[in-house]
């Protein structure tokens, strides 16, 4: 039987946080994972388009989720009490304030190697493009405060071919999205940000000359082309 077509949606720009596009984060886990931490303005029309579009696979996802739940021995059930659902994203809260920002937080990772069941050994690279869709060879080493986009996949049960996941020791549901590749449409890098990587804008006022040291200023608003080549917003 020929496995289902990958589900790879495109998420709207946001920036990145604490990105690792070029060498995986192996702070936690030895294999390591690339990450794509992306932030979206909530009330944004594109991130209300986003979230639409997901909400169908987090229902299936709730489903298959209360299904597994009913399908486990009583006690276990009274025990765990319902099915607990992990969020799609989480808010995100002013440092000093505390108070919500009106952001929400996406966590897009790739696990970066690995072991087959021969006990072979693979790793893998993560895609990354430029705003014009042109892949980048090495790969920039991206800060944050890049704007992207990212390409990832919806997951399904490996058993059942269903959207979601259900994890019967807690009880715990959730939709996995899965990093596939990055477009970058403003890279912030060390030492190479632009005066919009430093959340400065335009403003009327002093004008240095064109024989001035080059401040990296761009006024130019590329949003260049998606690496996804499914939905895309």
């Amino acid at each position: 039987m020929a496995k289902a077509p990958k589900k790879i949606l495109t998420s709207p720009k946001g920036t990145l946080q604490f990105p690792s596009l070029r060498v995986p984060n192996t702070k936690f886990k030895p294999e390591g994972a690339f990450e794509a931490p992306l932030i979206l303005r909530i009330d944004d029309a594109d991130t209300q388009a986003f979230l639409a579009k997901l909400e169908p696979f987090y229902k299936q996802a709730e489903a298959f989720a209360q299904e597994q739940f009913d399908a486990l021995p009583k006690g276990s059930q009274k025990r765990l009490g319902e099915v607990n659902m992990n969020p799609l994203y989480s808010e995100v809260y002013d440092k000093d304030t505390e108070e919500p920002t009106g952001e929400i937080k996406f966590n897009f990772k790739m696990k970066a190697s690995g072991e087959r069941k021969d006990g072979t050994k693979w790793t893998s690279k993560l895609p990354v493009f430029d705003a014009k869709g042109k892949k980048l060879d090495p790969v920039p080493d991206a800060w944050g405060g890049t704007v992207a986009k990212v390409s990832f996949e919806v997951k399904k049960d490996f058993k059942t071919g269903q959207f979601g996941y259900f994890l019967p020791g807690t009880g715990a549901g959730g939709l996995t999205l899965a990093l596939e590749a990055v477009q970058i449409i403003e890279l912030s890098s060390g030492g190479a940000r632009d005066a919009g990587g430093y959340g400065f804008g335009k403003e009327e006022g002093y004008e240095g000359s064109d024989e001035a040291e080059d401040t990296g200023w761009s006024g130019s608003d590329d949003t260049g082309a998606s690496a996804g080549d499914n939905d895309d917003f």
